[in-house]
Order: structure tokens, then sequence, then C-alpha cells
């Protein structure tokens, strides 16, 4: 009786250490990783978030067993950069997450003679002054993508400064060359460029 009382606690022993090494050492290892698009609760009370990785939005719920990184343990953010480890890569039920900081930038999409990198034309929303922002790395697959003068968010990873690499992007309205007020188009005019119309 005694030996299977010491085996036990072995036993027990043993799971609680393994427990804890991966809890403390854990993997850095993520088979997702996208911008987070929208938050909410579904009707079971779970936070639920809708992701963006380049063109496709995928689902994912926190459960009671997700695992957040130390870095994350701020309240998460649309826009956030988000990286999960989802229970047996599905993609549903978030196993392991980790956040860092994301932005977002939304504006009418331009496309410029000559050139084969968009450019977003947005405002400041403190003075409502126009700037560009070079898409760098910006791409579309689908045949019917956006075109010059719809609504765009893109996201990336750090600030814009004159232009940024898109990981991802979603068109928000439909629009088009005509959908671009004089405004705007004076001010792609005023910065050099011609817009381009097809």
């Amino acid at each position: 009786m005694k030996k299977i009382r010491i085996g036990t606690g072995i036993l027990i022993a043993l799971i609680f250490i393994s427990w804890a090494f991966c809890e403390i050492g854990g993997s850095d290892y993520y088979n997702y990783q996208g911008y987070i698009t929208e938050i909410y609760k579904n009707e079971r009370g779970e936070t639920v978030i809708t992701t963006l990785s380049e063109t496709t939005e995928s689902t994912f719920i926190f459960k009671w067993y997700t695992k957040r990184s130390a870095s994350s343990k701020h309240p998460i953010a649309v826009g956030d950069r988000i990286l999960l480890s989802t229970t047996r890569n599905s993609n549903i039920n978030i196993k392991k997450m980790k956040t860092q900081a994301g932005y977002s930038t939304e504006g009418k999409l331009i496309y410029i003679e000559g050139l084969s990198t968009p450019f977003v034309l947005t405002k400041v929303k403190e003075t409502q002054a126009y700037y560009l922002v070079c898409a760098v790395k910006y791409s579309d697959n689908t045949s019917d993508g956006p075109k010059t003068g719809d609504t765009v968010r893109i996201y990336h990873a750090y600030p814009v400064a004159t232009s940024v690499s898109v990981e991802s992007s979603v068109v928000i309205t439909e629009g088009s060359v005509a959908a671009l007020t004089p405004e705007d188009i004076a001010f792609v005019k005023s910065q050099g460029y011609t817009l381009q119309t097809e």
C-alpha cells in the first residue's frame, strides 16, 4: 500500500513538473498570423475575432484554455497583428496567442500612370489635410480587385511614413475614378502624378 502511494505521488509530481515546464518554457511556434479586423462576443459569451491575412478572412474563438504570451496581456484591439497557435491547426479554437501593435490606414485607392504600386489617398483626422501613402508590397490576386477610387483599409506593422509594407488589405466600399472628388484629383496632380483611369 505504501509503495502504491509513493508511486502515485511520483506520477503526480512528474505530471505537475511536465505541465509547469510547458507553461514556463512553451514554444514560439505559431501556425497563423494576420491582423484583427473585428472583435465580438458570441451567444456563449466567448470572445470571437475576425482576422485578415493577405486577402483571406478567418474567424477564431478564445477558449478557457487559450494561453496569452506575456507581451499580450493588454486588451486586444482592432488593427493588432496577431500570431496564433490553434488546436490541431484548426481555424476555430485558439490554443495560444501573441499580439503586437498593428496599424491601419483607410482611404481611397489610387493607381498612378507608369507605376505598378498603388497609393492610398487619405487625410489627417485632426486637420483633414490630404496625404498619399505608397502601399509597397501591395498585391491583389483577384481579377475584380480594388480599383482607383475604391475605399480600402490597409494593415501594416509600422506607423505610416511615406510608404508602408502592406501585409493585408480589405475593400470597404465599391468605388471608381468617378468617386474621386475634384479636391482628391487636384491633390494627386499637385504631387506630380497622373491618375490611371483604367
